[in-house]
């Protein structure tokens, strides 16, 4: 059910439209909302209060952006997750996190591991808490820290704005709960290696990183089912 309160509809069409447009679009990304889930326009309209008319603006907004389609016997459902396309981005995104994280070893500053030390136990409460949502989003700012300590703006543009375009894998700590552990081990030894200077041990465990995320991938297509979700 979407957690949206009645209030924040304001009266502007246009924003009833952005409003529910952004809370659904954040809901794929993170994975609350699983691919081939199917989307009731009756029922987030009753829930918020509105009619379906500016629900129907926000999902072809959103069909625009290929985080949803129409399906014509069953109605919008969220879309399935491009692994081809994913992979191939992440390829490149991967190879330029590994160039900024060589640079960043000579270039971190002692307040830039402090704040990877409090992400770190940010994403241990996650673990414990079970909450895969926030730790998505921690695991991408715990990573910008050290892609900023590299000190090379273009860089850290390039590698966020391939970040930007495989968003969706934010959700696969909701879609593989099991890599969350492995994820958070990696973490640390991370920044443990960071922290001594240790090059062949940052490039060891990056290494690694980005292996098993790639077989969580894989793990999830595996699991993958057929059936199709409902949610309202």
């Amino acid at each position: 059910m979407l957690e949206i309160q009645k209030d924040n509809i304001l009266k502007n069409y246009q924003t009833k439209n952005l409003i529910i447009f952004k809370k659904l679009k954040e809901m794929i990304l993170d994975g609350q909302l699983k691919p081939k889930q199917r989307i009731i326009i009756r029922k987030i309209s009753s829930n918020l209060g509105v009619s379906e008319t500016p629900v129907r603006e926000a999902l072809k907004m959103l069909q625009s952006e290929d985080l949803v389609l129409l399906n014509h016997h069953i109605g919008y459902m969220v879309n399935d997750l491009n692994i081809s396309k994913v992979k191939n981005i992440l390829v490149i995104r991967f190879s330029l996190e590994a160039l900024a994280i060589k640079l960043s070893i000579e270039n971190i500053s002692k307040k830039e591991i402090d704040e990877l030390s409090n992400k770190i136990r940010e994403m241990k409460n996650c673990l414990k808490k079970k909450d895969c949502v926030t730790y998505g989003i921690l695991n991408r700012q715990f990573h910008q820290i050290i892609y900023r300590s590299a000190k090379n703006a273009y860089l850290y543009k390039l590698i966020n704005d391939l970040w930007d375009k495989s968003e969706r894998m934010r959700s696969i700590f909701v879609l593989v709960p099991s890599a969350i552990k492995r994820s958070l081990n990696e973490h640390v030894a991370l920044l443990e290696a960071l922290n001594r200077k240790d090059k062949e041990r940052i490039i060891q465990v990056f290494e690694a990183h980005t292996t098993n995320f790639f077989s969580s991938l894989d793990k999830y297509i595996k699991k993958e089912k057929n059936q199709t979700l409902t949610i309202g």
